[in-house]
């Protein structure tokens, strides 16, 4: 008898979890970009088990002490956690050694201050970073939510930027919604070769 999927496909991160499952594994080391409200460094977290080690940046406090109690709350989490007050263009600066999956879920703060987010320039220079960090083999998902002024300059400096990447380096691709309202996420992949 087939089983049946039950997760449903109707947002940018539930694909990104879908497409990330295979590239996760126990003693991974992962890097959420944008901690947010910690969903993502739990996630990593679970998934990195006793051996692995986190990273996640975030430039407001109330969102690393919220991730920090998330993480806190869970009873799955065991790996090595470093949460970073700081935006993730200092990927480099904090992080020396390389990387098997990074996250980004750009935009801001869900409920909270919405002119605090993510700025294309700091984006841009991230993503590079993190093209550098990553191993072969590993994995950069990048979340981006075009339905605001800044999440749309993003978005279109990603995908300018993301095209220019060599092939024979990176697989990139693009998967967004066609048929929702509301100018939907756009969910970026990054495979290095």
């Amino acid at each position: 008898m087939n089983k049946r999927i039950k997760q449903k496909l109707n947002s940018a991160t539930q694909i990104q979890r879908l497409l990330l499952e295979p590239f996760l594994f126990e003693g991974m080391t992962a890097v959420d970009c944008t901690a947010g409200n910690g969903n993502d460094t739990l996630f990593l977290a679970e998934k990195a088990g006793a051996e692995g080690k986190v990273y996640g940046f975030d430039i407001q406090a109330s969102a690393i002490e919220a991730t920090r109690a998330r993480l806190e709350s869970s009873k799955h989490v065991a790996c090595d956690i470093t949460l970073i007050l700081k935006g993730h263009e200092h990927l480099s600066e904090e992080i020396s050694e390389a990387v098997d999956v990074i996250v980004y879920n750009l935009g801001y703060l869900p409920r909270h201050d919405k002119s605090i987010t993510t700025m294309t320039p700091s984006t841009l220079e991230s993503v590079k970073q993190a093209m550098d960090l990553i191993k072969q083999g590993g994995i950069i998902t990048i979340t981006a939510y075009p339905g605001h002024s800044e999440g749309e300059r993003e978005s279109d400096a990603l995908v300018n930027f993301l095209k220019t990447i060599d092939q024979s380096k990176f697989n990139i691709s693009k998967s967004e919604f066609i048929n929702q309202a509301n100018t939907p996420p756009v969910l970026f992949i990054i495979e290095k070769r």
